[in-house]
């Protein structure tokens, strides 16, 4: 049976430099099935060409944008997943998951699930100042006069276009779905809602994830040969995981320092490929 008809543009398989949106715009409808990301979080990194410190209302109007395209490009029961933190500023702290689901509904995202991804465990937690606890964001220390919570976690928002399946069938089994490449001990975790995983650094890029984030994020809610989108690729964890896992995969930047050689030039010029690999047949 037959997914999808899908064809897709010259930007498969690479990390392309540019403007996010204008770059999506080079993709044709209905193309990609997850896109898995962590989008500047605003708080002052120096991520080389584009600003980390935007007017708030600044910040939410380009994602409003990015999250447009992104609804557009992704197939029919396609998956957004994206991390961010909790909140932004600090007089006052501003609801970052809040304000990212109302302007994802309000573009036509559905919304699914929420994932809190807790860094590290309960032994050796990686908080917002440093691992095993030892964190210094804590306010007044000692003292009940101006104690900060430390952020230990972090929220995964799911969304959807249009309804929460894929509605790949095979005809036979329970609810009829074709099985993806999980194991059982992996969809049992992976399917709660606590996520405890250690966080990463890279010297060569100020905001990374571990790749076992994206690694759970496309087996969770991908097949092999279904495409994988990351808009702000940065050190290129998720295009990477993704190439790994055997699924298809673009990746965009808008800093040339962290494109691959030979890509950060790269025009994104629209043309079409044969059917994407399990475009034509469903994974056995």
């Amino acid at each position: 049976m037959e997914r999808s008809d899908i064809r897709c543009t010259d930007l498969l398989g690479h990390f392309v430099c540019g403007d996010r949106c204008e770059v999506m715009r080079q993709i044709p409808d209905n193309t990609v099935h997850l896109i898995a990301t962590s989008p500047p979080y605003n708080c002052g990194k120096d991520y080389g060409t584009v600003s980390d410190k935007l007017p708030w209302e600044t910040y939410w109007m380009q994602t409003r944008e990015w999250l447009a395209e992104a609804l557009r490009v992704t197939t029919q029961g396609g998956r957004l997943a994206v991390n961010l933190p909790w909140w932004m500023g600090k007089k006052p702290r501003r609801d970052v998951p809040y304000e990212l689901q109302k302007t994802a509904l309000e573009v036509g995202w559905t919304k699914l699930d929420k994932i809190l991804w807790v860094k590290g465990d309960e032994k050796n937690i990686h908080t917002s100042g440093g691992y095993g606890g030892n964190g210094s964001g804590w306010g007044t220390y000692l003292s009940p006069s101006g104690p900060a919570i430390r952020c230990a976690s972090e929220p995964i928002l799911i969304f959807a276009k249009g309804g929460r399946g894929r509605r790949v069938l095979s005809g036979e089994g329970r609810g009829l779905c074709v099985r993806g490449d999980m194991t059982k001990a992996e969809w049992m975790e992976w399917t709660m809602d606590v996520w405890f995983v250690r966080g990463a650094s890279n010297g060569a890029h100020p905001a990374v994830w571990p790749a076992e984030i994206p690694r759970r994020l496309i087996k969770l809610y991908t097949y092999p040969g279904d495409v994988v989108l990351d808009p702000h690729n940065g050190s290129g964890t998720t295009t990477e995981t993704a190439k790994q896992l055997g699924r298809q995969w673009i990746g965009i930047d808008a800093n040339p320092a962290y494109c691959p050689n030979g890509e950060a030039q790269r025009p994104a010029v629209a043309g079409t490929l044969p059917p994407l690999v399990g475009s034509s047949e469903v994974p056995k």
